[in-house]
C-alpha cells in the first residue's frame, strides 16, 4: 500500500467524509454498514456468518406435528450467534437481512415430508417435498433432499429454527451427512 501525500490529494476538498484539522491535514472518515475508517482507524464491519449440520442421525417421528432439527456442530460461526447444545437455534446479534439456506436428507421418501423456517416460534415459511404415498425409492439406502432458501429479515434477539416432519409408517432418521444449514447476513441494518 503507497502513501498518499498532501500533494497527491491537493485537489480534494472537504466534505462527504473528508475533513481537515487545525493543521489542515485531510482525514478521512467513512461509516458505511460495512466499512468504518476514523483516525486513521480501518475497521470492515462483519455480518453474520454461520453452518452448522447433524453429526449423528436425528429421529424423526411420523406425525402432522414438525421436530426441530437439532444442528449440533458448527463449521463456522463468525459471532457465535448458533446455539448447538440447548436451543439449536440462530439468534442475530445485529439487525438485518439473512439468507437462510438449508437441506435436510431423508431416506426412503414414502409419504409425506416437509421442512419449516421458523422465526421467534412461528412458521415463515414451509416446503412439502414429498407427499406421494403411493411410490416408494428402489433403494432403501437412497437419501433424498430438501432444499430451500430464503430471505429473512431479523432485528436484535430475534432467533430462527428449522423444524421437519414425515408421515410414514415410523419414525425416520434424518441423514448426518446431508443435513446442513447456512446463514449468511447480507445486509446489516
Amino acid at each position: 500500500m503507497q502513501k498518499i501525500t498532501g500533494k497527491q490529494i491537493k485537489d480534494v476538498v472537504a466534505g462527504d467524509g473528508i475533513v481537515k484539522d487545525a493543521n489542515e491535514n485531510l482525514k478521512v472518515n467513512v461509516n458505511t454498514n460495512r466499512l468504518k475508517i476514523a483516525n486513521d482507524i480501518v475497521d470492515l464491519v462483519t455480518g453474520s456468518m454461520v453452518e452448522v449440520y447433524r453429526n449423528a442421525t436425528q429421529s424423526i417421528p411420523s406425525s402432522s406435528n414438525y421436530t426441530k432439527v437439532q444442528f449440533n456442530s458448527k463449521v463456522v460461526d463468525s459471532l457465535n450467534e448458533f446455539d448447538i447444545s440447548t436451543n439449536y437455534r440462530f439468534t442475530a446479534t445485529k439487525a438485518g437481512r439473512f439468507l437462510v439456506t438449508c437441506t435436510v436428507g431423508f431416506p426412503k421418501m414414502k409419504g409425506y415430508r416437509g421442512i419449516a423456517l421458523y422465526k421467534n416460534g412461528s412458521t415463515t415459511n414451509k416446503i412439502v417435498g414429498h407427499e406421494d404415498d403411493s411410490q416408494l425409492l428402489a433403494s432403501s439406502n437412497t437419501i433424498q433432499q430438501l432444499n430451500f432458501s430464503h430471505t429473512i429479515d431479523l432485528d436484535i434477539g430475534d432467533y430462527i429454527e428449522i423444524w421437519v416432519r414425515q408421515q410414514d409408517s415410523g419414525n425416520i432418521n434424518i441423514d448426518a451427512n446431508t443435513t446442513r444449514l447456512t446463514i449468511t447476513q447480507l445486509i446489516i441494518l
